[in-house]
Parts: C-alpha cells; structure tokens; sequence
C-alpha cells in the first residue's frame, strides 16, 4: 500500500484555492454596500469586459522589455480581470505594473522555496532503480518504407 505525502506548499496552495471564494464573497458584500446592487454588477461586467480586451490576440500593451514577458503577463492579467471578483481583478490590474510584477515575484519565490531548504539533499546525480520495478531493454526505429 502507498502513502501519499502531501508537502507543506502543497496545503499552503489548497488553503488558498478554499480561501479565495471565501474573499471574492466578502468583496461582493463590501462593494455592494458602498456601490448597490447596479453599481457592483456594473463594476464586475466592467473589469470582464477590460479582461476580454486583454485576451484578445489583437490587443497589445505598449511596454518596454521581453515581448514575450509582456504577452503571458498581459495574458494572465486578462484570465484575472475576466474572473469575477474584486480580488482577482485587483491583482490582474497590479500585475500590469512592472514594479508590482518583481515584488510579487520575489514574494512567491519566497513562499515557495522556504520549505525546500535542503532541497539538494534528496537529489542524487546516480540514476536509481525504484526497488519494485522491473527493467525492459529494447530498441526502437523508425521504418521508412512501412505503407499507410
């Protein structure tokens, strides 16, 4: 029988995913105070509308840098803003700015690796056999003639 480990990034990641909707309702219940029911549905077809903008192939922002950098970011940013919710369109918004972009980078980079402080221990430049598999040696071509 296998267990099943499932690493302290892993958990971290799935209380984020529980929490989101959790915090797009509490935006929803915030804005529609300030803004009314009108206003927030407004607000939210707004964003999804600048989201599409940004999905659309077309559509290019005018940045400085790695064109290709700017198209995922652009890309992302869009998937975010089309989402429905405030948070989500706040960080698809922030991440338009590249100064947004690096301090969020280094965060993540942070948050992800900090539990994999003796990451290099459980890798090995030997190749290693799993003890329960079994090996099958073969050769393989490809056959020129061979007719459809």
């Amino acid at each position: 029988m296998r267990q099943f480990h499932i690493s302290s990034g892993s958990k971290k990641l799935g209380y984020l995913i529980f929490l989101l909707p959790l915090v797009e309702i509490a935006g929803f219940i915030i804005v529609g105070h300030w803004l009314g029911v009108l206003g927030t549905i407004g607000l939210v077809m707004l964003t999804s509308f600048f989201g599409m903008l940004l999905l659309n192939p077309a559509v290019r922002l005018i940045h400085s840098g790695n064109p290709t950098e700017q198209l995922i970011v652009s890309k992302i940013s869009g998937i975010l803003l089309f989402l429905p919710g405030f948070f989500t369109d706040t960080l698809g918004l922030l991440l338009l700015f590249p100064g947004f972009r690096v301090m969020l980078g280094k965060c993540l980079i942070k948050f992800q690796f900090k539990d994999f402080s003796n990451f290099q221990e459980g890798f090995s430049s030997k190749t290693q056999k799993p003890e329960d598999s079994e090996a099958i040696e073969g050769e393989c071509w490809q056959d020129d003639n061979k007719k459809d």
